[in-house]
């Protein structure tokens, strides 16, 4: 008799990098999964030794794509971009009586995620990062929350450990960095998630562009030579980096799998709010956070805690970024315990009994 089928669903990168181990484990653990995907998540998954099942972003069937593989359990990520194929699955699997289960992997873009039109869509069941994500979401009407953490972050303490002197010294002879300062950017998308750079300002009230500039004009009037790497997020274009950066001596790419190598090769990292900054700071990496014009709430926890230095004022950036580089406070962010993948994973199969 087979094992009960887990059918399980990603687009962005964020999410399909933190289902990764927990699908893993459940493999160790002899489920039978089948995964799909949309948007980065297949090449991701694929680049694991995986058959990946790729889901058309338009004309998408969720019934006829259910009813043709009989799940025990539909297991997703959270996406937020524009396609949002999660959100139609959670939907038919409850008017097939299927149980889904979804993973959040960052602490933003809830309407993103969750809304279609004024109305509320949410999965059976949400697994989330931590106490202040579950009260977030409860607030807004989620059903059943479990804390599980983020399983992307279960590997920082073992690559934390393995990072050697040698390894980063390696990283910035590539870089041709010399005696000059390492700061990593950290690139985002934002223009693309609101649809535009006009969107985007009127969203939050600002756009990755706005940072780019204020960096660019601040770096030449650093006393120290100061040389800017820049990491793009998974979702934007390299070769329109390249052009970006071919007019500063100052700046080069970070490229590579690895964007953690990069932050534990820099001497400091700045960006807005995206998931490698948490990891940076987790890592135990000065970071500073910069959101000029920032509207709303700032969906970094690192800043709520204390962990990054964060800056929202334009005015006097670059005298702030100067004071900040010559101090470099580090992290005093505790590493993950490592536990997460196994939490959800035993979630997993719990569900799976219920069936």
């Amino acid at each position: 008799m087979l094992e009960p089928l887990i059918l399980a669903v990603a687009g962005d990168p964020g999410g399909a990098n933190a289902l990764a181990p927990a699908l893993a484990w459940l493999r160790q653990q002899g489920c039978r999964i089948h995964a799909a995907g949309y948007r980065q998540a297949p090449a991701l998954w694929a680049a694991l030794g995986w058959q990946v099942e790729p889901l058309p972003e338009h004309g998408f069937d969720a019934a006829a794509w259910l009813a043709r593989h009989r799940a025990a359990l539909l297991l997703t990520a959270t996406s937020a971009n524009g396609v949002d194929l999660e959100r139609l699955l959670w939907q038919q699997a409850r008017v097939d009586g299927l149980t889904s289960l979804a993973l959040l992997d960052f602490w933003s873009n809830y309407p993103l995620r969750f809304q279609s039109g004024q109305d509320w869509s949410w999965p059976d069941h949400l697994a989330v990062m931590d106490a202040g994500s579950a009260t977030e979401l409860r607030t807004l009407g989620a059903p059943q929350i479990h804390i599980t953490g983020q399983p992307a972050l279960d590997a920082l303490p073992a690559l934390l450990q393995a990072f050697t002197p040698a390894r980063r010294q390696a990283l910035r002879d590539d870089q041709q960095t010399g005696q000059s300062r390492a700061l990593l950017f950290v690139s985002q998308p934002l223009a693309a998630l609101y649809g535009s750079e006009a969107a985007a300002r009127r969203a939050v009230g600002y756009c990755e562009a706005d940072v780019w500039a204020d960096l660019v004009a601040a770096i030449p009037t650093l006393i120290r030579p100061t040389q800017v790497w820049v990491r793009p997020h998974p979702r934007e274009c390299v070769p329109d980096w390249r052009s970006r950066l071919a007019p500063h001596a100052w700046a080069k790419l970070a490229e590579g799998d690895n964007g953690r190598d990069w932050v534990l090769a820099a001497d400091g990292v700045l960006g807005m709010n995206s998931m490698l900054l948490q990891e940076a700071c987790l890592l135990g990496k000065p970071v500073l956070s910069y959101q000029p014009g920032l509207m709303g709430t700032d969906v970094l926890p690192a800043n709520r805690q204390g962990w990054s230095t964060a800056v929202s004022s334009r005015a006097g950036f670059a005298t702030q970024l100067a004071g900040w580089l010559d101090t470099l406070p580090p992290s005093l962010a505790p590493l993950p315990d490592g536990q997460a993948t196994e939490r959800l994973g035993k979630l997993v199969l719990e569900l799976l009994v219920r069936v």
